[in-house]
């Protein structure tokens, strides 16, 4: 899934004030926000790999690495983009190449978390009790869990395939004994 958006005057004007800003149009690096939301982990970096050999990148952090390794929490790699100067030439991108875009790349499972923690807790007026925070943690620990054992279910989905198409090869028949989804995609 690829969702989008532009910064409405009201969030621009907030982070002005917030972040102090002396050039906030040369300063802001969000008007345009893009988040990519992905089923499985390796695919977070195939997209990555896309991204660097298309566009510019300022700068680039996954918020994962900030997480110590006893510590659960938001998950997402951001990336500050912009379009190569090449492409500006062409009337569909000409005045784009000082445009920065914010792109987030995650899972759904990490996507998910986000839009929960969100909406209890990341800029509301309100704090979340200490017992609440740590179910909200503890959640995030399930679900990266949880990517991490659908990326492995992917893995051996795909060994099992190379593994038939490979036996099979040498057999010079199929030989899986039954026919499944992964039986059926190795013959």
């Amino acid at each position: 899934t690829i969702e989008s958006r532009i910064k409405d005057f009201e969030s621009f004007y907030e982070k002005i004030s917030r972040k102090k800003y002396k050039n906030p149009f040369e300063e802001n690096e969000d008007f345009c926000g893009i988040r990519i939301i992905l089923y499985f982990q390796d695919d977070i970096e195939k997209v990555n790999k896309i991204i660097e050999e298309n566009f510019i990148i300022e700068e680039s952090e996954n918020k994962s690495t900030k997480l110590e390794d006893n510590e659960f929490g938001y998950r997402s790699n951001h990336l500050i983009i912009k379009v190569k100067g090449s492409w500006c030439v062409t009337p569909n991108y000409k005045g784009l190449e000082n445009i920065k875009v914010e792109l987030q790349i995650r899972t759904v499972l990490m996507h998910t978390w986000a839009a929960i923690e969100h909406k209890l807790g990341y800029k509301s007026n309100q704090e979340l009790p200490k017992n609440l925070k740590r179910k909200l943690y503890l959640m995030s620990a399930q679900l990266e869990n949880a990517d991490m054992q659908f990326q492995e279910i992917k893995n051996d989905a795909e060994n099992f395939q190379h593994n038939t198409v490979e036996e099979s090869k040498k057999e010079g028949k199929f030989t899986a004994n039954k026919l499944n989804i992964d039986s059926f995609k190795a013959l």
